[in-house]
Order: C-alpha cells, then structure tokens, then sequence
C-alpha cells in the first residue's frame, strides 16, 4: 500500500472519529499514525495468564526485564525496546513518571502487576537485543479472572505486527485460546501460536506427535491457521521437542523484513478499529431499544416480520387510497406511451414507398397504367396499414390492456368491465389516419425530413386516439375506486391503531439496525478511499513527546526535565511501502461466520419441532391440512441440501476450482475439449459412503447424436449405433484439419469394444480409478456424468457441487442441461481465467445469464477470476477485475458478486493446513448457509406461528357465550359461502393471457437483440486474419458456416433463456394468484392465512440451432460480393456484404422464432393451466381447513382444554 494512501485513510478516520465524539477510536488512529511515523514494527505476546509469556520475552531479549512467577506478573501493557536506560510508568490520572537508570528494579515489578492505577510501562535498555524500530509487547492473561486485564490486551491489539499466542500446556484448548486467536486472524493479523511448558508432558500418556497433532488439528477446527506453530519449555531447554531455536528464527526473519510488512499491518490494524467502533455502535443502540424489546418480546421474530409487513403494507395502501388516483391513471398511461416504439425502420420505409405512391406522378408500368397504378398504390396503403396495425397492438395495446386489468386488481376494483374493455381495447385510429396526415406538394424523398415528419404525425394520431378512448373508463374505475377506497381506508385505520405500540418498537429496532448499518458504511467508505489528502502539515503526522516527571536514579524530581521536548517531524521509513495484493485469497478471514452456523443450527432445529406439531394437530378436526403442512415441511427440512453448479469455459479452472472449494484433489483437473464430462460431488449416505463412485455411461441416443456431431462436417450420418463404426472409420483415413471432430472419433473407435452393450449402465468405481472416466478420451466420450459420494466440509453442511461441461460448448444437449441447472441451482459459480478472462465462449454464455438472472428471487450468481496469482502486479490485477467488471454490466449483470482467487494457493493451503478463508468463501458460505438457510427457518417460523395462533383463535371461539357463538357461526358460514363463490369463479384465462402475452413480447425482442449482435458475429467469422490470406470459394463458404453457426447458437440459446424467464413468469403468476385470493378472503375474515405453495412448471423443452441444416451455398450471391481483400475490408465491402446477408437472414430467422415459438407456445398454455390449477387448489385446501376447524370450535366438537395443552406442547 503507497504511504501517502495510507496516510490519508488515517487523516480521514481521525477526522471522522474525532468529529463523532469517539476518542477512544481517535486515539488509537493516532496512535497507528505515530507508530507510521516512526516505523515502529510491534511484537505482541499475548495468552494465558502465566503461561510464561514474561519469562520467554526475558530469554528473547536476552535479559531479566520482566517479572516472572507462577501467578500473573503484568496486570497492564508492559512495552520493550532498545535504548537509553529508563523506566516510564503510564497513570491512568496524571502525569506518567520517568525513572533514569539505575532505578529501582523492584519499584518497576510491582508497576507491572498494578493494574488499577497504571495503564502501561514502556522499559527502555540497551541490553535488550532488539533492532531499532522494534517495540516488544508484554500483556496481561486474556483468561484472567478481571476483565480488565482482557481489555487491556485488546486495547493494544492494533499496536501488534506480529503475535505470539502464549499457552501453558495443560490449557492448549480452551474456547478463549480458540476464540481469542480466531478474532486476531479475522482481524488480518500475523499469528504464531507457542505451546510453552512441554517439560509437563508425559510420553507414557499420550505421544508428542498425537498432542502435537492434536494442537493443530484443534485449532484448524475453529478456523484459525497460525503462520506458525511452536512448542518450548523455558525450564527444559534442551527438551526433545522444543522449537524454542526455531521461533527465535522466525522471529530474526520476522524483524528483518519488518519494513516491507508494516504498512500492510497498520492497515489491517485501521480495519479493526473501524469494526470495533461499529460494535460499540451496536451495543449502545441495544441499549437505547430496552422499552421496544420489551413490547416485542411475546411475538417470535415470524410474528415481528409480519407485523411489520403488514403495517407497512396497510401504511402504503393508506397512502395510494389518498393520492390522486387519476394522476397515477394517466401517469401510466401515458408512460406506456411514451415507450411504445411504432416507427421503426421496416414501417418508416413502408410509409415513404406509401406516400411515393400517393404523389400525383406515380405511375406503374405502360399498359393499363392505371388500374396498375391504382393497384400498387392500394397495395402499398395495405402494407402501411397492416405494419402500423402490429406495432400497435404490440407496443400499445397489449401493454395498456394489461395496465388497465392491473389497476383495478392492485385497487381492488370489480373489473369485469374493464376486463371487457381491455379485451376489446385498440388504439389503431381509423383508417383514413393515413389520408389526412399527408401534405401537399412535400417531397418524398428517401433522404427528407417528410417521412419522417408523417410518421411522426401517424404515431401521434395513434397517441390522441388511445387517450380519447381510454377517457371514458378511467373515469369510471375512478369513481368505483374512490368509492371503495373511503370504506377501506376507515378499515385500515382501525387495525392500525391496534397495533401502534408494537409497530413503533419495530420502527425503533429498525431505525437503530440503519443507524449502525451508516456507520458501517461510512467507515467502509473511508477505508477504501484512495483519494489523497494533503498530510504534508497535518498534526497528526507530527510526533509531539508528552511531558512527563523526570525521576533521578535517587528518586528526586528533575525539574529541567519536566518540560516536554521539541515536536519531531519525521517520515515513516521508505522501506515499510510495500505492494497490497488484489488477490482476495491473500486477504484470510473467518472460514465460517458464527451466524452462518446459527441459521443451519436454526434450519436443524426446526424439522423434529414441526414433526410434533404436525402430530398434535393432526386429531384436530379441520387441522389435519395444516397438519400435513408442517410435517410436510418437518420432511424438506431434514432432507435440505444445497445444488452449486459451477459454469464457465473449458480450461477456465472450474476442477481446480472445485477441489479448492473440497479442500482436495478430488476432481482431474486436465480436462480434454473433446469430452464433456458432468462431474457430481455429493453428500455422502448409509448406501453410498466416502469414496463412493458412479459413472453413468451415455445412453444409445446420446452417443449416436454426438457421433452424428462429429461425423456431419465429413458429411456423414449414422442412422444407428450398427452403421457408425464403418463411417467413422471412414472418416479417420482422411485427411482434414477438422482435428476436434476426429479425436473424438478415434476414441470412440479406441474404446468402441469396452463399452460395448452398455450402453445407459452405471458402473462402480474407486476414487484412484474415476478420474480415467472424464479424462482418458476413449473412455470419457462414453461417459455422460460421474458421481462422486465424499465426505468433506462442503458436502458435510448439504452442499452438492457439480461441475458442468465448458460453457463453449454447443452440444445442444449440454446447453440443455446449463440452464436446467440455472433454474435449479441454489448459487451459480461461474469461473473464468485470469489470463483469457471473458473468451468468446464465456460472452456467448454471460449474455443469456443476464438475461435470466432478474427472473430468479434472489441474485444467487457469483464470478470468479481464477489464477489471480499470475497476476504480477497489484495494478494488473485491478486492471483485469475491472475488466471482468466492466464485461459483466455490458452483458446485463448488474452489481456482480466478483472475487479473484488462486485455486492452486487455496487448494495448497488447506492441503498443508494453513488456510484461513478467503473473502469469496466467507459471501459464499453466508450465502448458503446464512441467506438460503434463514429462508427455509422463516418459513418453518411461519408455518408454527400460523397454527399457534390458528390454536389461540380456536380456543377463543370454543369458550365464547351461546349468543356469541351463533353470531361468529352466521357469520364464518356468509364468508364460506362468499369464499366459495370467489373459488368458484377464478379461471385460468387471465394467467393464460398474460403469458401468452409476455412471450409474444419476449420473442418480439429475441430477433432484435439477435441482430444487434450481428455484426460482431459477421466480423469474428469473416475477419482479416483468415480472408486476408485466403479469400477463395472454401474459405468464404466456411466463413460463413461459421456465421451461421453462431447465430444459430445465439437463437438457441435466447430460447433457452426465454423459456426460463417464462417459467419463472408463470411461478410469480401464481404466488401471487394465491396472495391476491388470500387477501381477498381475509376481508371479512381475519386470521385467515396460509402459506404459499411453491407452483413450478419445468417447460421440459430442448431447443435445436438455428441453421444447422443450412448449407452456405444458398447465401452464393452475397458471398459473391466479396471481390478482393483490399475492396472488402478497406473499401466498405464488408459493411455491403454484411447488410446483404441480414436481409437475406432475417426471414430465415422470423421462421425459426415462429416455429421455436409455437412448441414454446403450447407449453406454456400447459404451464399456465397447470399453474392456475395448484395455486387454485392449494386456496380451497386451505379454504376448507380453516372453516371446518372453526365450525368445529363453535359447534361444540373442540375441547378447550385439550386444545390449551396442545398450545402449550408446541
């Protein structure tokens, strides 16, 4: 990190600790800032309580400085270094004393054990062995009893470069030790661990090297990884095992390469003050929220949740029923308007061939020129009035159709008649529009401004004509609105009135969590800053040496001395810059946060309580649906796992990846182009133990189609299994520099005979023996995925990773899977290489990926540079993030969850045990462990605190009086039978509709999109590289095989993208179908509620490429237009071409949407139907439940005591 950076992140947080009020975190800046200055590199020796942390440093330092004994001999700070012969006490009140040598030696052993009255002693002597510039540090016991012997410890944490964790023998693991060194690796500090006292040990026991292992292992537990690990006895020194002259090594080294690791340190040092200071930020707020937490103590946090939900919900619909609802009205229609695109190229040009024909001078031909005129001129109007008919209903009247059902739904407005009008609606205006915006005498000129003027004039004469016709039934949905609004609104008031109190301890809590979230952000900001201030005459830079009480050897005040000495301005030591690597894998931090475990505990916890729930109510009469709900989810829970998939192209490092995420060699990580292996890593069971191995072999239709693959170039086919070895033996006597296709045959031929009639078999095999199956070609291009059963960290906590073909792959099949595997996957890794980040393959890929990421819920996508170790410069890195950055938002990925790692560092450290977590790892595991896991615990939540109040509810309606009861029975059955009604009614054709609107729309947009990529396609396939050296027919014609090819992928690949944004559609559309009804029937009743059923529909639909049939010969003509290299790349010729061979390809391309289009089509009419249908279901499920439960409490049938018990079990 450059010096002057450094400096200004110390200015900036001083400033700002300063400004805030907070001196503790101020001083302690200052203190990193003297430290910088000065160059002072800190060595730290922390532990036990007489662990023998004084009597190592005396032995290091090769003098008896400190107080040693078996009880705590430094009760505060005690700082060593090289100098002139002195003893400064540090008072907590007044001035700290200085006593010149020779000084009372036991005065200054007694300071070190008082801890009340003196905050440090600095000891100053020439006989300590240290360089200049280094400062040891004694602390006090973080296990001692007084907890201000911790905090002092901690206090001066941020001073340390280097520490030495002190244990005694026989206290190695203790939860402070694991704690205490897992807050200093978190916080980025250097850390030794030192097991002293080994003289204790009794080999007859336990062997050294088991203890010694079992230190290691212990820790690595916790997350903690020390540089170094060191056993000594200061009694013993020529004990067997001590390392005592090994640690006095590492410490030599340590110092000696001090400069080069202090910045980095002070700004590790920075960081942990900022936490710190968001800490005590977090328990000051905490204290401030007793009162809130005491309201809200009897709701669990489900409850919390939704309450607050709810009262914003009510809060925000208070606030639409009082605005201007004619405002919002036309503030959406018009913005539909506004959008709505109805000139583009195609009609424009339509319209001046029109207004061409329209002139007074247009004639056709020389014989019955006019009825021919007449004709043309007819036939021209036609084409004009149809392609403005489509933009219309495409760009206007669709979308305000929709807009207008929407309305009255989200104000809950009767919209049978404006369903009816939006059915029926049209902006089209009559046709005569075209007659009376013409001008007389304009010219019509291709290149004049009338054509463009008279569309203009058509497309707002489409405008005026959509708002006069929607005049009439905005107004009355208005008038139905505001009628409905001023009864729902009293309603609204009311039931927020009655939850005022608990809605302002919310507001509080909340208000408090944003407070400390700001700080958090503000020092966040202030940390990453790299703008430079001007610390040139900044004070804090100044070293000003405080006044202090001069004491003589005799014990007598010198009075000269007590002035304070001239202000030293010094630069910190060139040397200590040093360059920051971007890598985030050199960044360690946790491997696991605490509140990752907490949610899975949670997500553990809940599967038997909802078991036993479901139990006690499953005798209930009407609970035995909400029964079956909670043991239903008591299942999902004890058999949740996780799906990763891992994306990106071949030789990216997804393997090599993986096994860093494993922590071992487990998957090849040489994988051959020519195969495409999916590679399972799973969970282990009883069944299928560690070491387990699956190799599913491809099935007759698999293998054929790929062999077919690779024989269509040669232009051969195989019609089954039988004919394909004479063909590819065929192929393989020619010669051709078609390299890949012939691989994969020779090995087909290779291993034909070994995989003969197996055909779809799963095979068994060992870990040694698996990795043949994805590597060696002859038996890989047999082999359609492998499972592998381990048993590691990852696969322990439910994970299963699968590690997908590359994504260059345009095996149709494989692309089939990829977006399977988007739809299905819980987190999505996708990897690319420091060195090619972002190939072609990688682009083609990240574009659909973009395309689909807004469809899921959650952005559950994470990027990965990987080999960020090659980077050679800290510059270099940036650059290529920044690249990968920048890349990523041009293909519509937005905020990109992005790290750089080195799977080979990270692979190597959890080999060796000295990982420590990356920053990649920590967002990756919150994510599934934190984010994923508390979205099942709520659910779980929801689902126990609707049927503790479903008990509550029931039991205050089987206690209430006969008049009561009668009144609360007419009035559940006028809602059952209103609930019924509504049920009754609902139909499939509104869902229908909008899906089959929403692919029109999406399909509208696929050629677009296809076509503004054109011309980098045009430009990859007939490039100078190739053309410039060889133009003749063959290489024109594979130029343009390859174009097709990749506009063919392209199409496939935006409908594969389309139909998962649709089958994501359809599952939105019937979440919110069920909340629509749900909220519909609370109305009259409520503690109606249920929870939302998951209803997915899977297309099952695999879409071929584009073109594949497609010879080049037919594009013969405007290949033709290629003459020479110099006329077409110097000359614009490539620029005709290019335009020739669109116009030639767009009909090619409307066909294949159209077809694609309408397999799409009946799926998604299926899916909606099917959609409709669960959703439509799970309601009157739940409908019925909840009514008979009720009638059951009121006719008598439900016992109140009994019903009393089963709340209290639960």
């Amino acid at each position: 990190m450059q010096s002057v950076i450094l400096k200004s992140r110390l200015l900036r947080l001083y400033d700002h600790f300063a400004a805030e009020g907070d001196a503790a975190s101020a001083r302690k800046v200052r203190q990193l800032a003297e430290k910088l200055v000065r160059g002072e590199f800190g060595v730290a020796f922390c532990g036990h309580f007489s662990a023998g942390k004084s009597r190592m440093i005396n032995r290091l330092l090769g003098a008896m400085l400190l107080p040693s004994s078996p009880i705590p001999t430094s009760a505060n700070l005690v700082y060593v270094r090289h100098g002139e012969e002195y003893a400064e006490a540090r008072f907590r009140e007044g001035r700290p004393r200085r006593y010149l040598a020779p000084y009372d030696y036991d005065l200054v052993k007694s300071f070190c054990r008082d801890g009340t009255a003196i905050e440090s002693i600095e000891i100053s002597t020439a006989a300590a062995s240290l360089p200049a510039g280094v400062v040891l540090m004694d602390t006090p016991g973080i296990d001692s009893t007084d907890a201000a012997h911790r905090l002092a410890t901690e206090e001066a944490i941020h001073l340390a470069d280097l520490i030495f964790y002190v244990m005694d023998y026989n206290h190695v693991q203790s939860e402070e030790s694991f704690l205490f060194t897992k807050s200093l690796t978190e916080a980025g500090k250097r850390v030794a661990l030192v097991i002293n006292q080994i003289d204790k040990h009794r080999e007859e026991e336990l062997s050294f090297a088991a203890f010694a292992a079992g230190v290691k292992d212990a820790f690595a537990a916790w997350g903690v990884a020390p540089e170094a690990v060191f056993f000594t006895s200061m009694k013993d020194e020529a004990h067997a095992h001590s390392d005592f002259k090994a640690m006095q090594a590492f410490l030599r080294d340590a110092l000696e390469n001090r400069a080069a690791a202090l910045e980095e340190s002070i700004a590790r040092s920075l960081e942990k003050i900022c936490a710190d200071a968001v800490s005590r930020e977090e328990k000051a707020e905490e204290k401030g929220l007793a009162d809130a937490r005491r309201v809200l103590e009897p709701l669990s946090v489900a409850e919390r949740d939704a309450l607050w939900a709810g009262s914003r919900a009510l809060e925000q619909e208070a606030q639409s029923l009082r605005e201007d609802g004619r405002a919002a009205f036309n503030e959406g229609i018009e913005k539909i308007l506004a959008n709505a695109y109805m000139m583009p190229y195609e009609v424009r040009e339509l319209a001046r061939l029109y207004l061409e024909a329209s002139s007074p001078g247009f004639k056709v031909g020389f014989f019955g020129r006019g009825k021919k005129t007449a004709a043309e001129r007819a036939a021209r109007r036609e084409r004009l009035w149809q392609a403005l008919a489509e933009k219309v209903r495409l760009q206007v009247d669709w979308h305000i159709a929709t807009y207008l059902k929407d309305f009255a739904r989200d104000r809950h407005i009767e919209g049978g008649a404006a369903a009816a009008f939006a059915e029926n609606f049209t902006a089209l205006p009559e046709e005569d529009v075209l007659e009376k915006n013409q001008k007389e005498g304009a010219s019509t000129s291709y290149d004049g401004s009338y054509v463009l003027n008279y569309t203009a004039a058509l497309e707002k004469a489409v405008k005026e004509c959509a708002r006069s016709r929607l005049a009439a039934v905005g107004d009355d949905l208005l008038s139905r609105m505001e009628e409905r609004n001023g009864v729902r609104l009293a309603a609204i008031e009311a039931e927020l009135s009655g939850m005022a109190e608990e809605v302002a301890a919310l507001f509080a809590v909340r208000q408090a969590k944003k407070r400390v979230q700001a700080k958090r952000e503000a020092l966040a900001k202030l940390l990453a800053s790299e703008e430079r201030a001007d610390t040139a005459n900044a004070s804090l830079f100044t070293l000003v040496p405080q006044a202090v009480e001069i004491v003589e050897g005799d014990g007598t005040p010198s009075a000269a001395d007590n002035a304070a000495g001239r202000a030293v301005q010094k630069d910190a030591p060139a040397e200590a810059a040093s360059l920051a690597a971007e890598a985030e894998e050199m960044q360690a931090g946790a491997a696991a946060l605490p509140a990752d475990d907490a949610a899975r505990a949670d997500l553990a916890a809940w599967a038997p309580r909802l078991r036993r729930a479901g139990e006690l109510v499953a005798d209930v009469p009407g609970l035995s649906r909400l029964a079956e709900e909670l043991s239903l989810r008591a299942e999902r829970l004890e058999g949740h796992g996780y799906l990763v998939t891992l994306f990106g192209a071949f030789s990216a490092g997804k393997s090599s990846f993986a096994n860093a995420l494993l922590g071992e060699n487990l998957l090849p990580v040489s994988p051959n182009p020519t195969t495409a292996v999916i590679q399972k890593i799973l969970p282990v069971t009883k069944e299928k133990p560690h070491g387990t191995v699956r190799v599913h072999l491809k099935d007759e239709a698999m293998l054929l189609a790929d062999l077919n693959r690779a024989l269509a170039p040669f232009e051969r086919e195989a019609k089954t299994l039988a004919e394909a070895p004479a063909l590819v033996e065929d192929v393989l006597t020619r010669a051709s520099d078609l390299r890949q296709q012939q691989a994969f045959l020779r090995a087909y031929e290779k291993g034909r005979a070994m995989f003969e009639g197996k055909a779809g078999a799963w095979l068994d095999c060992t870990l040694e023996d698996f990795a043949a199956y994805a590597v060696d070609e002859d038996k890989a291009c047999f082999v359609e995925e492998i499972e592998i059963y381990s048993d590691c960290d990852l696969t322990r906590r439910g994970v299963t990773l699968v590690d997908t073909p590359g994504a260059d792959s345009i095996n149709a099949r494989h692309t089939d899977l990829s977006f399977r595997f988007i739809r299905q996957s819980d987190a999505i890794l996708f990897v690319t290489y420091y060195n090619h980040a972002f190939s072609h393959a990688d682009s083609e890929f990240l574009v659909q990926l973009g395309r689909v990421k807004d469809a899921f819920e959650m952005d559950k996508m994470f990027f990965i540079v990987n080999a960020i170790d090659l980077a050679e410069s800290e510059e270099d890195a940036s650059d290529v993030l920044a690249y990968v950055r920048a890349n990523l938002s041009r293909f519509g990925i937005k905020r990109p969850r992005l790290h750089a790692v080195s799977s080979l560092a990270i692979l190597k450290e959890k080999l060796a045990g000295e990982h420590r977590g990356t920053q990649f790892e920590n967002a990756f595991h919150h994510f599934i462990f934190h984010d994923l896991a508390g979205l099942a615990v709520r659910a779980a939540e929801g689902d126990y605190a609707r049927a503790q109040t479903l008990l509550s509810r029931l039991i205050e309606e089987s206690e209430e009086s006969a008049e009561k009861k009668a009144e609360r029975r007419e009035s559940l059955e006028k809602n059952a039978a209103r609930a019924k009604d509504i049920l009754e009614k609902e139909s499939s054709e509104g869902i229908e509709k909008r899906a089959a609107q929403e692919q029109a729309e999406l399909l509208y947009y696929v050629a677009e999109r296809v076509f503004l990529r054109y011309e980098d396609m045009f430009r990859l396939s007939f490039n100078a590289a190739t053309l410039g050296r060889e133009h003749g027919k063959a290489s024109l014609q594979k130029a343009m095989k390859e174009l097709l090819a990749s506009l063919g992928f392209d199409l496939a690949q935006e409908m594969r993208a389309t139909a998962v944004r649709l089958e994501r559609f359809l599952a939105k559309r019937g979440k919110e179908l069920q909340e629509t009804l749900a909220k519909t029937l609370s109305e009259g009743e409520r503690d109606f509620s249920f929870g939302m059923e998951a209803t997915e529909f899977d297309f099952d639909l695999s879409f071929p490429t584009a073109f594949a049939d497609v010879e080049p010969q037919v594009f013969a003509k405007e290949i033709a237009l290629f003459k020479s290299p110099a006329q077409f790349f110097e000359k614009g010729g490539s620029k005709i071409m290019a335009e020739a061979l669109k116009e030639r390809l767009r009909p090619m391309v409307s066909a294949y949407l159209e077809r694609e289009g309408a397999r799409l089509e009946e799926r998604v009419l299926s899916g909606s139907r099917a959609v409709f249908e669960a959703a439509l279901a799970h309601v009157q499920r739940e409908a019925q439940g909840y009514y008979e439960g009720h009638r059951a409490a009121l006719a008598g049938g439900l016992s109140a005591a009994k019903l009393r018990e089963i709340r209290a079990k639960l």
